[in-house]
């Protein structure tokens, strides 16, 4: 790996954690906050409040008082065991006799705590309700495609200009899909947001104040991503994270089968994945490793069940006094 000596020399004079460091600092932070605004918009944007079907002669009457809790709906549309109207259900107004149900044509809404949403404007409730979550899982995407690429892209030609423009990219989509009136539109704007505005901005200023911070100040984290095959690693948990992500709003919708479905099954995943960490090597006081020879061999019978039995005992910390010197495992455990 390539060492700009002129940087080193300038930064050692900087300090490792100066007033410099820390101005970096804090505008790489209001970059991470612009991205988690973006990734958490559409609860707000796209909030799904109380609807019910839209009732001939009660909703576009204007003698009629209290629509959304009048007693007359009561005739017209089907209640829930807990006596909470159907919200996607009514009854035929051509067979009121047989109490026949039909699906809504049109909606009302409750607006008392959203006077509007893009679930109001576009209807994404009911059989359309995948249509609001395909928007979160397109946006995750985005993230995703934007780890991938973006990363690369930035090692060829600076993190610094991805980094600004991304920053410029975010501020123009971020504004312009506020005006976007139509929905696949709207789902185009928010890929490229996810693209631009968490992988572009976010990693980038990761990476940038890591680098800018020295190697003792941030020795409790030169451990974890120092290498090329650990960063590697973080890049690829990383994009699984996204990817869970991106299925998550896909998986809420089986709750139109059972709602329990989706609580059941991020439970049996998360025990599975519980399970599955007992196999995973212990790390606390071990050095990690820094090739990949280092990491076919790291953790070797090492596993929870090991730990239990006091098969594998625990040892001091081994690492090199340089935290940034990089060394093979096998160099460092024959001291």
């Amino acid at each position: 790996m390539a060492v700009d000596y002129v940087l080193e020399d300038l930064m050692g004079k900087l300090g490792e954690f100066g007033k410099y460091q820390f101005l970096q600092f804090f505008l790489q932070v209001l970059s991470a906050l612009t991205a988690g605004m973006h990734m958490l918009s559409l609860v707000t944007v796209s909030a799904v409040p109380e609807h019910r079907c839209f009732i001939e002669g009660l909703d576009d009457s204007i003698l009629a008082v209290g629509p959304w809790n009048a007693s007359a709906l009561k005739f017209a549309i089907p209640t829930k065991a807990n006596g909470e109207l159907e919200s996607c259900l009514m009854y035929d107004p051509t067979d009121l006799d047989s109490n026949t149900t039909i699906a809504c044509e049109k909606y009302v809404y409750d607006t008392t705590y959203y006077k509007t949403s893009r679930t109001i404007d576009w209807n994404h409730v009911c059989d359309r309700r995948w249509m609001g979550a395909i928007v979160q899982t397109v946006f995750m995407l985005g993230v995703f495609t934007g780890a991938v690429t973006l990363g690369g892209l930035a090692d060829k030609i600076g993190r610094k200009t991805v980094f600004c423009w991304s920053a410029l990219f975010q501020l123009i989509i971020g504004v312009g899909v506020a005006f976007i009136p139509e929905y696949f539109s709207f789902m185009v704007a928010r890929y490229l947001l996810g693209i631009v505005g968490s992988a572009g901005a976010y990693i980038c200023g990761f990476v940038l104040t890591m680098e800018l911070v020295g190697p003792t100040k941030a020795y409790c984290l030169w451990h974890k991503p120092s290498s090329v095959v650990r960063n590697s690693a973080m890049g690829l948990g990383s994009m699984c994270a996204r990817l869970s992500g991106a299925l998550t709003p896909l998986i809420t919708l089986l709750d139109s089968f059972d709602p329990k479905i989706p609580a059941v099954l991020f439970g049996v995943v998360a025990l599975a994945s519980g399970f599955w960490v007992m196999f995973l090597p212990e790390t606390m006081n071990q050095p990690m490793p820094e090739s990949i020879e280092d990491g076919e061999n790291f953790g070797k019978g090492d596993t929870w069940f090991s730990q239990c039995a006091g098969r594998k005992k625990r040892q001091n910390s081994i690492y090199p006094d340089d935290p940034e010197q990089m060394v093979p495992l096998k160099n460092i455990e024959s001291k």
